[in-house]
């Protein structure tokens, strides 16, 4: 058997990084206490086992104050396992400096294979040769695909798709695709005005007749048109509708008879209209999407803080406007399309470290930028800003 030995780290991807790699039989994980405890044990086992494949999974606790202790330990696991025919490879990927210090000396003293990954880059590094006795010449590698719910589960967390808003059958459709891009071309003119249009079709939402259909006295169009803020005249609302119009995404549109009656082309269109900041989400979903740089991506994310692995309950929920998996680096995307405040700065912070740890990249995409302040705050979080929307 090929037994994978490491030490625990509070960064999970790092735990199971050589797994994902490589076909391991068993791991051995060493660590502290206060590090290893019962839940994020139980949160590796589950993970390894779904990801992996792996059931052979041991914890053993070391003394952090004591090199010696260590150094003991780990022997006793070396010793057992080469007894048994078993090869042994050190992981240096996780770990700090104490426990990384034990590792040398049994390499040294065994001729144990050592080696460590860059999760940015996912580059194997070889950190000793041993004759050509290396991990990569004595273990079948291979490439297990993880997602934004594994990377999720790994941290304690799950992907809430009970509280989904959006509809992958239109989401993943060209022509859906197609729609928003030009529905987001005359957004875009005028971000801050969008969003008072939103408002404007969402007080229609009394006045359907359907899912998709609306029919409106006009004198009720005047009076909510010139009483929303930002609209007030029925020209300016005039010309959006009519914009909307031509390009297909309003169908069906009689104005007679006193009355306006119209039909949004289907349920995401009219989403997209009347909820603001809902183009700009997937305006932005399609264009990370479309530069194939992301192995999964997925737009209105609801993450569940408390739930248990696989399974979404009613604890703390986070909604992610926009997430994708760059390599084993989860993003976290959140879109403004009016102003960007600190609270929306701290937001983003904190869901993308409790769910992606020191890994995760923060985007703010900004519809109307940031004030200097708000930019130089958002640099000093690590959070990137996105204006070419």
């Amino acid at each position: 058997m090929n037994i994978d030995i490491e030490f625990f780290d509070d960064e999970p991807i790092e735990n199971l990084i050589t797994c994902i790699n490589f076909k391991m039989d068993k791991v051995i994980y060493f660590g502290y206490e206060s590090d290893m405890t019962p839940e994020k044990c139980n949160i590796t086992k589950k993970s390894l086992k779904k990801i992996c494949d792996i059931e052979n999974v041991e914890f053993k606790i070391v003394d952090k104050n004591n090199l010696d202790k260590i150094v003991e330990e780990v022997e006793k696991v070396i010793k057992s396992e080469t007894a048994n025919g078993n090869q042994c490879f050190f992981e240096l990927t996780g770990g700090q400096e104490l426990e990384l210090v034990a590792m040398g000396i049994l390499s040294a003293k065994y001729q144990l294979p050592m080696h460590r990954f860059d999760i940015v880059t996912g580059k194997l590094q070889v950190l000793n040769e041993n004759g050509g006795r290396r991990i990569d010449t004595l273990v079948q590698a291979r490439k297990v695909k993880i997602t934004l719910d594994d990377i999720i589960e790994m941290y304690g967390g799950a992907i809430d798709y009970n509280e989904k808003k959006s509809d992958d059958y239109y989401v993943n459709s060209e022509e859906f695709e197609c729609d928003v891009k030009n529905m987001w071309q005359i957004a875009k003119k005028n971000k801050k005005r969008w969003n008072c249009i939103s408002t404007v079709f969402k007080s229609f939402t009394g006045y359907e007749t359907s899912e998709t259909k609306v029919s409106v006295w006009s004198k009720k169009v005047n009076s909510i048109v010139t009483s929303t803020q930002g609209v007030e005249e029925y020209e300016v609302f005039k010309k959006y509708f009519y914009d909307l119009k031509n390009i297909g995404v309003i169908i069906n549109v009689k104005n007679s008879d006193g009355k306006l009656e119209f039909e949004y082309k289907n349920k995401m269109v009219k989403q997209c209209i009347t909820e603001a900041g809902e183009l700009l989400e997937l305006n932005t979903f399609y264009k990370y999407k479309n530069t194939e740089k992301y192995k999964d991506c997925k737009v209105g994310v609801n993450i569940n803080w408390d739930a248990d692995v696989g399974k979404a309950d009613d604890g703390v929920e986070n909604e992610v406007d926009v997430m994708l998996l760059e390599g084993y680096r989860p993003v976290f995307i959140s879109c403004k399309n009016g102003k960007v405040t600190q609270m929306a700065l701290y937001e983003l912070e904190t869901v993308a470290n409790r769910f992606g740890g020191k890994y995760a990249k923060k985007i703010m995409v900004a519809g109307l930028g940031l004030t200097a302040g708000y930019a130089m705050r958002a640099s000093e979080m690590g959070i990137e800003v996105d204006n070419e929307i």
